[in-house]
Parts: structure tokens; sequence; C-alpha cells
């Protein structure tokens, strides 16, 4: 099924990618709304199975298996609202990007 995410605004994406945590990681996470949040969408303070790595010999192996994180997760969504070229756009991400690991 394919899905044009080209469309899909800002809210959306955001709610998209807590249900998409809450999906693949549980739903021991914290979600946050709009607002002052410090840009997260998501986080979680404790144990998260690493999703299996392929050609690292553990990729048949089930979540339960998997090797464990253990920390702080932020899950993080950008949006833009019109698009560019694909240099453009990724020169944009990769500055938004930028300034939060420079906070």
């Amino acid at each position: 099924m394919e899905y044009d995410l080209v469309r899909i605004g800002p809210n959306q994406l955001e709610n998209m990618a807590v249900a998409l945590c809450n999906a693949q990681l549980g739903v021991g996470g914290v979600s946050f709304g709009r607002g002052r949040d410090g840009g997260r969408e998501w986080t979680f303070n404790g144990e998260l199975p690493l999703p299996p790595v392929q050609g690292l010999g553990n990729a048949n192996l089930p979540l339960s298996g998997a090797p464990q994180w253990d920390g702080y997760t932020v899950a993080q969504v950008k949006h833009k609202e019109f698009l560019e070229g694909s240099r453009e756009n990724i020169s944009w991400l990769l500055q938004q990007i930028q300034r939060e690991v420079n906070c």
C-alpha cells in the first residue's frame, strides 16, 4: 500500500511518529503534544530492544532475544512545508539536525 507522505501535515506527521514508536517499541514511552517540548515527539527511559541488523548474525532473532538498549531515547520528526529539489531538502534537514545537536 502506498501513502503520499508529501501531503501529510506537521501534526499528522507527529502523530504518525508517536504511533510508530508505540507500535515498534511499546507503549511505555511519553508522547508530547504541540508546544514547547524541546522538539520531542516521544521519549522513553529504560530498556528497548534493538532491531535486528542484517549481516550481523542476529537477523532471525525475535525481538525478545535481541540485544537491548538501556538509556534515554528521544524520537523527533522534522516537517518541511514546501519541498524543493533533493539537495535543498537534504541541506534543510541537515541544518535542522545541526541546530538540535548544537543546543
